[in-house]
């Protein structure tokens, strides 16, 4: 018997509905087909009066290269309210990801299309 998957928090995906309209039903649908989001991405959110403001999702990805089993990390959906976006409440949900990294014992390598968003919320590789 399989345990179903909390569902994603009605902010995040109000939020993430902004920058990609189809992406809340997409993940309801995968949901019902048991892929679900929650499964797969851990959140980091930033909140502004209870209000859903930044949102950090981090993917784990093993891969085998050359037959080595390895452990890297992607971040998936970063959003913020445009309201927000000058004062960069996305960094408190990327320095989130670096506090989670800290409490694993082997934390996987985490990797961005651009790495300067890492660098600029420094939570990249040491």
């Amino acid at each position: 018997m399989s345990v179903p998957a909390p569902a994603v928090d009605p902010g995040v995906a109000a939020l993430l509905g902004r920058g990609w309209p189809a992406l809340p039903p997409a993940i309801t649908r995968a949901g019902a087909l048991g892929f679900h989001w929650t499964a797969v991405s851990t959140p980091f959110v930033h909140r502004d009066d209870g209000r859903v403001v930044a949102h950090v999702g981090v993917i784990e990805q093993p891969l085998i290269v050359a037959g080595e089993h390895l452990r890297r990390a992607a971040l998936a959906a970063m959003g913020q309210r445009r309201l927000h976006q000058r004062v960069r409440v996305a960094a408190p949900a990327m320095r989130g990801i670096r506090a989670h990294a800290v409490d694993e014992a082997d934390p996987p390598p985490l990797a961005c299309h651009d790495q300067r968003l890492l660098d600029h919320a420094d939570v990249g590789d040491d």
